[in-house]
């Protein structure tokens, strides 16, 4: 995965972790607007809720170990806009930050899975009242967050119902090669019953053959009938041996009066 991608998980993570109404999250501030801007935050979030203390806060962040080694080198960089900020964090992927790296006024959030969890609680500053063009670069960037929360909310949908598509189609292949075999173990009855060996070439004609005695059975005779048209039968067969020792005997009388 590219360090832009990582960026943007770190960007998704960070929204949660300071959500709206709560907080007003913006990437990617200036220290002012135009050709005046001399310094930029990967982030600001203020608290918008009394209760969260109004405070500001800073973030840098860094998808790969060496895009923090660069940011280690300049540890001026921030303080332009760090001056405005109640609390400054530096945002990570895992192992980007190794102990004793960070410096005494950061705090320290790391990504584990799609959320954030807080390594070193921020120290609380002393800021600057903010001035008007930090307040405009702030206010420059609203329609971009708001732009990443939908984004971001997008592809949490799109993600959840690629899952629940992906358990329907498991139920479904499950359900099916369930009723196969259940399928296969009664062919291998009827073919252990019957002595039958169903091909594929025979399938048609055993069918057939199959349904005919089932008809008969279930007719209104059924197999009771089966047994009374096998009476009559014999009955039958023997009436007519009676009749042909008759003729017989005539037979041989008129040849012997002859």
């Amino acid at each position: 995965m590219g360090a832009a991608d990582i960026t943007a998980q770190l960007e998704a993570a960070l929204l949660k972790a300071f959500p709206i109404p709560e907080y007003a999250t913006f990437f990617e501030v200036g220290d002012a607007t135009g050709g005046r801007h001399s310094r930029w935050a990967d982030a600001v979030s203020m608290a918008c809720w009394p209760s969260r203390g109004l405070i500001v806060t800073g973030f840098e962040l860094k998808a790969s170990r060496s895009d923090w080694l660069r940011e280690k080198k300049s540890p001026t960089k921030s303080s332009a806009i760090q001056k405005y900020c109640d609390k400054w964090v530096l945002v990570t992927a895992p192992g980007v930050l190794l102990d004793g790296e960070l410096p005494e006024t950061w705090g320290h959030m790391e990504l584990s899975g799609s959320r954030l969890v807080t390594k070193v609680k921020a120290p609380v500053l002393t800021p600057e009242p903010l001035d008007r063009p930090f307040l405009a670069a702030l206010l420059r960037r609203a329609g971009q967050a708001s732009e990443a929360l939908i984004s971001t909310r997008v592809a949490e949908a799109t993600e959840e119902a690629r899952k629940r598509a992906n358990e329907r189609a498991e139920q479904e292949i499950k359900r099916r090669t369930e009723d196969r075999a259940v399928a296969v173990a009664a062919i291998e009855e009827f073919e252990k019953a019957s002595g039958i060996r169903i091909q594929s070439y025979q399938a048609e004609e055993i069918g057939r053959a199959v349904a005919a005695l089932m008809r008969l059975r279930s007719s209104a005779e059924g197999w009771n009938g089966l047994t009374k048209i096998a009476d009559n039968l014999a009955q039958l067969a023997e009436s007519a041996r009676t009749v042909h020792a008759e003729l017989d005997a005539i037979g041989a009388t008129e040849n012997t009066e002859a």
